[in-house]
């Protein structure tokens, strides 16, 4: 079964399979590279960007929670289609994406500790909980329009900015730590994980919503059929936007989280996507795209695998931080190659099971 019928079986745009697939493919050759060298990603150039204080020019869970917002908004509209209640929608969303949330908590254990989870720096908590607020959003707002969803972008961004250190600082909440003690009060611990989902982890709904709402509008101009010079207006206006706000003092800040890193997120995504889009629209059986599709189908599979089959392996087995930078890179190529046919035999043996 060839991997464009799962697509379709699924009534998924294979467009935003393949935005998904290079956010993943990022993700895993770049984290699969920084376990088995000796430089890392997070603060050795060139892989750390000074420019933008950023792991790379192309951080992979920007992308990846611009489409995210992009998935949501298919999947309520594909909903509505069918007059379901809201209430059943809402159910629908939470079973989809908040599941996540709870996935996260064994992974987040294996993999590092409950302070990560607790702290809200899990990636797939947070993009599960935000979905799920997303998904409320657009159920509650059907046709905002897109004037009104970059007004909200932009408030976000100004909160996301400043919000998390602000609230730190308020004596309200020193009792209710960014990391509390997890052997103490109960209540305490269950406030501040709320705090830090909602404002103060790196995936909190204020980091993550604005860059959901990017994903939205460009998949909406999108199936609007509106023309290349739209989307290519859409992400060069962002981007643009960011880059003036450095030039003035307002610097693009990933680790930092400023004012100005939603719009280049927003942006750099968008141009990513209208780039993929164009190539897709002239020719939709370009190589690359095969690999990509796996990618953006498996995300799941592939995210959680490529943790705990490959880097946590390197971890257990004491080859993490070894290898000069080359030989890391050339070893790096195979270890995705097996991920992506690994993740092209779940896909084929779940149509199977499908089928029968």
């Amino acid at each position: 079964m060839s991997i464009n019928n799962i697509s379709k079986k699924r009534f998924r745009l294979d467009y935003v399979d393949i935005f998904r697939g290079i956010a993943l493919l990022i993700m895993v050759s770049i984290q699969i590279f920084d376990y088995l060298s000796v430089s890392s990603i997070y603060n050795t150039p060139p892989y750390y960007v000074k420019a933008i204080n950023s792991v790379t020019w192309v951080p992979p869970s920007l992308l990846f929670t611009f489409v995210v917002g992009m998935s949501v908004f298919l999947m309520i509209n594909n909903k509505l289609k069918f007059n379901l209640k809201k209430s059943q929608i809402v159910l629908d969303v939470i079973k989809r994406y908040g599941k996540y949330v709870l996935i996260s908590l064994p992974f987040t254990l294996i993999m590092w500790s409950l302070k990560t989870y607790v702290g809200w720096e899990e990636a797939i908590q947070g993009l599960g909980l935000c979905a799920v607020f997303l998904g409320i959003f657009l159920l509650s707002f059907k046709k905002i329009p897109i004037k009104y969803l970059i007004l909200i972008i932009v408030i976000f961004a100004y909160l996301q900015s400043f919000l998390p250190n602000y609230v730190n600082n308020l004596a309200i909440f020193a009792k209710y730590p960014r990391y509390p003690d997890l052997n103490g009060n109960g209540l305490t611990i269950l406030i501040s994980v709320i705090l830090n989902a909602l404002i103060r982890g790196w995936f909190s709904i204020v980091n993550l919503f604005p860059i959901m709402l990017g994903g939205l509008i460009f998949i909406r101009l999108a199936l609007k059929n509106k023309t290349l010079s739209h989307l290519f207006l859409f992400s060069l206006s962002f981007l643009t936007l960011s880059i003036v706000l450095d030039l003035i003092g307002l610097p693009i800040d990933y680790y930092g989280r400023s004012f100005s890193l939603t719009f280049f997120a927003i942006g750099e995504s968008a141009l990513i996507c209208t780039l993929f889009y164009y190539l897709y629209k002239k020719k939709k059986d370009l190589i690359i795209f095969k690999p990509l599709k796996v990618f953006g189908l498996a995300a799941f599979t592939i995210y959680i695998g490529h943790y705990l089959l490959i880097l946590k392996v390197l971890e257990l087995l004491k080859l993490k931080d070894l290898l000069p930078d080359l030989i890391a890179g050339l070893i790096t190529i195979p270890l995705v190659i097996i991920v992506y046919f690994v993740a092209k035999a779940h896909l084929e043996r779940k149509q199977n099971l499908f089928k029968n």
